[in-house]
């Protein structure tokens, strides 16, 4: 089997672990004389074993196997239960004994609950023979570098699952008091009877739960990402689609909402890293611009720069979360009224579903049901068999890493062809889009393969491909509804503004101040030169100059020279007669008429 950490508990791991000896040391000739005094010294004033209770010491390593300059302390107090403590030399350096008397607190050593008892235990886990040791922070997958050997493991309620079943170098544990959900509910064949079999059916439904499946893939295997939103008026059973992919890590009873500060989302998110995240209307969120800010580092990857509460700005690591999201608005007309930056590519990170099923949100109805029995259905059944898919994906995934790393190689581009069968996709970020939906299919498939899903490969790959084709059809021209909010806000500030657009021929005019740029010709023929400084200010600090630009050149409405990127160079006049070259934005007023 694997290493003793491997799908255990701290506990059970301490039961396998033989007490550690820890050899006399001599004390200073000063202090032999109140030694015997001291709790733990012998009559000879030398140093104490370590106590029983103490099973290991540690040296704690970091993920490239680096020394951090703290040492864990496991040990078992009275009751029984496993304690870890974590030690930092710098301050014990400094004389500061509050790590080691929290220890002496937590392991019941009641010898050691003093000033003195506190420097004499210090002293003693100073010498003892320290392993090494890797102490895991949260939940989800962890890689560590330690000398030749690559540890790769998942952690899931409070247990470690090493890759492949293989036996580490070095001890894995997990920092006690880590957040976990309430245990499942139910096994996995009552999820399969009675919540599998519906979802199967259901397209939407199937694709919730795909999305989240995936959330396990993404850092561990290398998966693309991709945010998957649900759009459509209330009481069309959106929140029954989240119940539905939330029952595979946890109660679909308990479905939360954006309604809150980032700060507090961000904090809920970081709890579990991947594992996906089920949230409920995005416009409830006390400041919307800077969720969707967060929403789209979490699936960049990207670090964020926070404030700690000494007022420091701290750089903490990626969110590392699978997102499925319902909302009864858009992206674009979430945005609408905030100043959030969208970048450049944003469509290739979140799929918009908009709902249109023949009953709201679902395909097929059970036999006498109706769409809203339906849905109190599936909100009954969620909140009763929940929790044991994803406990046993966790499972099966690291058991057979080799074997998915594998399969996920040879098949991932195959299922990206089998979706773009048929279908036209010449827009680039379209194309990043659609990878996105095949990690999506890849993790179904997988689950069909180890029989954690009833469904086969037809039914995965129509349901992947319905949205996929639902998708298309909105955006003919592979743009997306940024690219089309986009269109909108330029052609708008166009027909509102313009007079502030003078024939070029007036180009030194000492008249035109306030002005947005020049015109050429008249009528549908005519060119709106925008100065880039009005550009940007008009809509680069919403959504990003290059990304307005490149939704204007893709739709044919901007003219471009080459070498000069999305600015086109027209020759002005200059004020000593002649002429000169300057760069503009040229938007061509065909985007007024079309």
């Amino acid at each position: 089997m694997s290493h003793e950490a491997q799908s255990l508990s701290p506990r059970k791991a301490v039961k396998r672990r033989a007490v550690i000896e820890v050899g006399e040391a001599p004390t200073s000739p000063k202090s032999a004389g109140s030694a015997k005094k001291t709790a733990g010294l012998s009559s000879s004033g030398v140093l104490s074993p370590i106590p029983k209770a103490v099973k290991a010491v540690y040296r704690v390593l970091g993920e490239s196997g680096q020394n951090t300059g703290r040492l864990a302390v496991e040990a078992v107090n009275q009751a029984g239960d496993t304690v870890l403590n974590v030690i930092d030399l710098k301050q014990l350096s400094l004389g500061k004994l509050d790590d080691t008397a929290q220890f002496a607190i937590d392991a019941d050593l009641y010898a050691f609950q003093s000033r003195k008892g506190a420097n004499e235990l210090s002293a003693l886990i100073r010498q003892a023979d320290k392993l090494p040791c890797y102490i895991a922070g949260r939940d989800g997958y962890h890689r560590v570098d330690y000398g030749d050997h690559l540890i790769e493991f998942f952690v899931w309620r409070n247990l470690i699952h090493v890759f492949d079943g293989t036996t580490p170098p070095l001890a894995l544990r997990i920092l006690q008091g880590l957040p976990t959900y309430p245990p499942p509910s139910g096994t996995l064949e009552d999820w399969k009877s009675e919540v599998g079999v519906l979802v199967a059916r259901n397209p939407y439904m199937l694709i919730a739960v795909l999305a989240g499946l995936t959330a396990l893939l993404h850092q561990a295997f290398g998966l693309p990402k991709l945010v998957l939103m649900f759009v459509g008026p209330s009481s069309q059973g959106k929140t029954t689609l989240l119940c539905a992919g939330q029952s595979i890590v946890t109660s679909g009873k308990d479905i939360e909402t954006f309604a809150g500060t980032t700060k507090g989302i961000e904090a809920k998110l970081r709890e579990h890293s991947d594992a996906p995240a089920f949230m409920d209307e995005l416009r409830q969120a006390d400041v919307p611009a800077d969720l969707v800010k967060l929403v789209f580092d979490l699936e960049n990857g990207a670090s964020r720069k926070v404030s700690s509460g000494s007022q420091q700005v701290v750089q903490r690591g990626a969110l590392r979360n699978g997102m499925v999201i319902a909302n009864e608005g858009s992206l674009a007309e979430i945005t609408l009224t905030s100043q959030v930056k969208v970048h450049e590519g944003t469509g290739a990170r979140l799929l918009e579903v908009r709902i249109q099923a023949p009953h709201g949100a679902f395909h097929v109805l059970p036999a006498n049901m109706t769409a809203k029995q339906f849905s109190e259905h599936m909100k009954d059944v969620t909140s009763r068999f929940h929790g044991a898919v994803w406990d046993a994906w966790v499972t099966l995934i690291a058991k057979k890493a080799q074997k998915v790393r594998k399969w996920l190689a040879e098949n991932l581009a195959q299922v990206e062809e089998e979706l773009l069968q048929g279908l036209q996709v010449n827009n680039p970020v379209t194309a990043r889009l659609v990878r996105g939906m095949a990690a999506w299919a890849c993790a179904g498939l997988l689950a069909v393969r180890y029989k954690l899903l009833d469904a086969d490969r037809k039914v995965i790959i129509a349901a992947v491909r319905l949205v996929l084709e639902e998708h298309l059809k909105r955006n003919v021209h592979g743009s997306h509804s940024i690219a089309e909010q986009v269109l909108g806000a330029v052609r708008a500030c166009i027909d509102q503004n313009a007079s502030k657009f003078p024939p070029l021929a007036q180009f030194h005019s000492p008249e035109h101040s306030g002005i947005f740029g020049y015109r050429v010709g008249h009528g549908e023929d005519a060119e709106f030169l925008f100065l880039p400084s009005v550009f940007e200010q008009q809509f680069g600090q919403k959504y990003g100059s290059e990304a307005t630009a490149r939704a204007l050149k893709d739709a044919g409405y901007l003219k471009c020279t080459k070498g000069a990127g999305y600015q086109y160079q027209k020759r002005v006049p200059s004020l000593g007669g002649g002429s000169e070259r300057k760069r503009f934005y040229t938007v061509l007023a065909r985007i007024r008429f079309d």
